[in-house]
């Protein structure tokens, strides 16, 4: 992940094994029939902006392509160590 030292969407993340630092999550809107990634946004790393990106991304592909999907899945957060 990118750790730029200054950034408004950066959010800082705790490490229980090393030092804090300015972090990102990726998040992604993917078909999963055809496996096409359909939008991508960063956001701070805090499940309410993730929550809030998910619902942007949505409204994006259903106001670009008329993408409006039946059912939406989420992994669950994760942590590298």
């Amino acid at each position: 992940m990118v750790s730029p030292p200054i950034d408004d969407l950066a959010e800082v993340v705790h490490n229980a094994t090393g030092p804090s630092r300015l972090d990102y999550a990726l998040n992604v809107l993917i078909d999963t029939p055809s496996g096409a990634a359909l939008e991508v946004q960063a956001s701070p790393a805090r499940f309410a902006a993730e929550v809030d990106a998910g619902r942007d991304m949505l409204a994006r592909a259903a106001e670009q392509f008329s993408y409006r999907p039946k059912r939406v899945a989420a992994d669950t957060a994760w942590i590298r160590r």
